[in-house]
């Protein structure tokens, strides 16, 4: 993610994460330092809960002309 940060036309793209480690107050602060658009927890997650984050996302990047 901080290579993905450190490219001038990537800054502002979008980013879903989608885990299945249990993070640490430490790794989600830093997620949330590099302004991720939102963080799924594999077990709690299916796949049209996964299909309407992403489609809300780019609808949000559409809207906001990111």
């Amino acid at each position: 993610l901080d290579q993905i940060r450190s490219i001038e036309r990537a800054k502002n793209l979008p980013v879903l994460v989608l885990t299945a480690k249990d993070l640490s107050s430490d790794e989600i602060q830093r997620l949330n330092e590099h302004k991720i658009e939102f963080l799924m927890f594999k077990g709690n997650v299916n796949s049209q809960n996964l299909i309407s984050s992403v489609k809300e996302m780019l609808n949000s990047k559409n809207q906001n002309g990111k």
